[in-house]
């Protein structure tokens, strides 16, 4: 099943690899996630889409997983070595 969480009052909180990541900012000294892991994400939601009944939930969803996969572009293009 998908392992995050999305909005928090005050930050985003995703669950990396077991680990609570906060993106309070570079300093923070927690990991960040890997590119490979946005794909992962991504993979997983195109699963749950996959059994989506309505039509414009699997839109969303779909939606949804390609903005992840950007963001494993992001993350590869801005920081190599997070590629995963």
């Amino acid at each position: 099943m998908i392992s995050w969480r999305f909005w928090n009052r005050k930050r985003a909180m995703v669950l990396s690899r077991g680990r609570r990541v906060s993106h309070d900012g570079p300093m923070s000294g927690e990991p960040l996630p890997t590119a490979e892991y946005y794909r992962n994400v991504a993979a997983e939601i195109r699963q749950v889409a996959e059994r989506a009944q309505l039509p414009e939930v699997r839109r969303d969803l779909l939606d949804m997983a390609e903005r992840f996969d950007r963001l494993a572009e992001h993350v590869e293009r801005r920081d190599p070595c997070r590629a995963g």
